[in-house]
């Protein structure tokens, strides 16, 4: 964690404006409405006469929540100020890009390439602090009860998925645990792996709701195909790690664990993007997330 930021330092980014610091933000909707506006400006490449039109950082509901209520009450949050700065640079080039738009197609590639790693880095420094939040509101006991038992399971189990559940997939959930359990990785490292446990990728959540999706969904959207195969890398690349922590090989286990790391933000980016195509087809769901 960093410093907490204080209410002067609140002013500095929010200026003279009254502004109301006690803002919340819904999550879900917040990770969905970034990545429609990813998608807007992905598909102006191919077609610049269509316009997008981009707020600066600070007026679109993401950016006031971050300026407001993010950084006056959760400031000592690494994920709140690698947010601040990741969200300004991405609006930066978003601006950019439309300003370039009719200009050379390779200054416009690279400029998407930079946008959509830059919208990946959002969409995971967005769900740590969702997790921190929710943890910190958890132990605060400050949280609904519906709230409370999506915690006390994302936090203390179970993880794995029942062999007779065939119903949507909690995208919600699925993304919690998967990043808790990313934590649980690194914290391995001072047991030397011999407290870590890792579900099986057919056994967890997210592996079992893969394997059981049907075949002609997966073939109509590819982005399923793609998240399977990322999580299996996943899980290899967390065995790896494991197993080389309990071979006291400190370095190998830091590479493997690295590789890891890159495919869970990977992960979590992919979720996302299948929440938001998938989301009115009845075979995932989502929780409502306030902080």
């Amino acid at each position: 964690m960093t410093n907490a930021v204080s209410r002067s330092d609140c002013n500095d980014y929010i200026g003279e404006e009254a502004v109301d610091v006690n803002m919340q933000l819904d999550v879900s909707t917040a990770r969905i409405a970034h990545l429609n506006w990813t998608l807007a400006i992905e598909s102006m490449v191919s077609n610049p006469e269509r316009v997008v039109e981009i707020d600066s950082s600070k007026e679109c509901e993401l950016g006031r929540w971050i300026q407001t209520t993010g950084l006056c009450s959760y400031g000592h949050f690494d994920a709140v100020n690698l947010l601040v700065r990741t969200h300004q640079h991405f609006h930066e080039v978003a601006h950019e890009m439309v300003d370039d738009r009719f200009k050379e197609k390779k200054l416009l590639t690279q400029e998407l390439n930079d946008l959509l790693t830059l919208s990946r880095d959002i969409v995971y420094f967005l769900t740590e602090l969702e997790l921190d939040i929710l943890e910190l509101k958890h132990r605060q006991q400050v949280i609904s009860h519906p709230i409370t038992s999506f915690m006390q399971r994302i936090i203390h189990g179970p993880h794995h998925a029942s062999p007779d559940d065939h119903g949507p997939l909690n995208v919600s959930f699925a993304r919690l645990v998967h990043l808790n359990w990313v934590r649980s990785l690194a914290k391995s490292f001072r047991g030397w792996g011999h407290d870590a446990h890792l579900e099986s990728e057919e056994a967890c959540i997210l592996g079992h709701w893969l394997r059981e999706t049907d075949s002609s969904l997966r073939k109509k959207h590819i982005e399923i195909n793609y998240l399977k195969a990322i999580h299996k890398k996943f899980h290899i690349q967390s065995e790896e790690t494991i197993l080389f922590l309990k071979r006291k090989s400190e370095n190998a286990a830091q590479k493997s664990y690295t590789r890891a790391l890159k495919l869970s933000r990977e992960i979590i980016y992919i979720l996302s993007i299948t929440e938001l195509k998938l989301l009115d087809s009845g075979i995932v769901m989502r929780e409502d997330s306030l902080i």
